[in-house]
Order: structure tokens, then sequence, then C-alpha cells
């Protein structure tokens, strides 16, 4: 099966206070954190969804704009931002995408394997897989999904929805268990900062 990485970007985070994606981690940015895990995975090509070119990012890593072609995009979401990797993978003749946001960090590389060999795993293949760490706690900034799902989930953000979790109700969904501390998401400079001294510590 053949995967693109994508990292979400996203805007700017009024938590945050700039955006995460240039914020360091471990002696690089988030952005490039999270490609580096991509490309351990391994997936077939890499991009980032969202924002603005950036030229300090490996030039292997292309820039895929969330505005897309006939879809409102003046209301920016995850959704918004998975539907353009989605389109960017069937363009490239991809057949599924790991979707990755760029504020969770410690997710695991066997996750992200995990992930993509669930949507074709079983009789016939999914739509989507998704970490999950329990009863409705699905994270959706760690998922993968076949280029499949890319209509039924365009339709759902044209109907008006914008929740992840909502747009998937319809759709073949797998779920891989991980612990709680591999999908913490960071919100604030707190946080990163915590973590950034966690893993120095273990180190």
């Amino acid at each position: 099966m053949t995967t693109l990485g994508a990292v979400l970007v996203g805007g700017a985070s009024k938590r945050f206070g700039s955006n995460k994606a240039d914020a360091q981690f471990d002696g690089v940015t988030l952005l490039d954190h999270q490609l580096n895990i991509l490309r351990g995975v391994p997936v077939d090509c890499l991009a980032y969804v969202g924002g603005e070119r950036r030229l300090a990012v490996d030039q292997l890593a292309d820039h895929v704009n969330d505005a897309i072609v006939g879809v409102d995009t003046t209301e920016r979401s995850s959704l918004l931002g998975i539907l353009a990797a989605l389109t960017s993978a069937r363009d490239r003749g991809c057949e599924s995408a790991i979707i990755l946001g760029c504020d969770v960090p410690l997710v695991k590389r066997h996750t992200l394997q995990q992930l993509v060999a669930a949507l074709s795993d079983g009789v016939s293949s999914l739509d989507v897989a998704v970490a999950s760490s329990g009863a409705d706690r699905d994270h959706w900034s760690i998922m993968a999904a076949n280029v499949s799902a890319l209509a039924p989930l365009r339709a759902a953000y044209e109907r008006g929805e914008r929740a992840v979790h909502r747009a998937v109700s319809t759709m073949r969904v797998a779920r891989w268990q991980v612990n709680e501390d591999e999908a913490v998401n960071i919100n604030d400079r707190r946080t990163l900062t915590d973590i950034a001294a966690t893993l120095r510590s273990a180190g």
C-alpha cells in the first residue's frame, strides 16, 4: 500500500501564542520532529498541510495548501486539513495517508505502522484507523485513512460538519489502543516544556 505521510500544521494557536509547528522540541521544530517520525514508518512521500511554505523544512516534504478547490475553506479546522491531506494522497497516486498533528510528539512509529496495517486488515478494507486510549478517547490527530474516505468526508464537510468524529460516524473505523501518554497534545508552552524535560531525564 503506497502511503503519504502528512503533518497538519494549522494556524496560530491562541493558547500557545504562536504556530506550534515552529516551536522547538528536542533540538528541532515540532514540524521537523513529526516529519522525522513519519520517515521512520516508513512512508512513500511526505507533506505538511496548511499554513505557509517553510523554506527551512526538508525539501523532500511538500507543502500542501488546505484551500481546496470547490470547498468553502473560510473556516479552518482539523477536518479541512484531513481533506487536504487525502486530496494530496489521491493526486499523488497514493492509496492511503497517515495524518499526524504537529502537536503530538510522543506518538510511536509502531502505532503509525499499525494504523496503516489496519486499513487493509480483514475481509474488507476499512476507511479510517485512529489511535484510541479508551472509551470515547479517539485521538484524531493520530490517524490513517484510505483514499476511499475522501468522498464521504468531503460530503460531510460540505454539509457543514466540522467535527472529525461525527464526519466518520457512518464509515468503517478501526481503533488501535495506545497509552494516554503517547497521545498527549501540546496546547501550551508549559506542556511542551514539561514533555521535553521528561524526555531529557529519561534519556
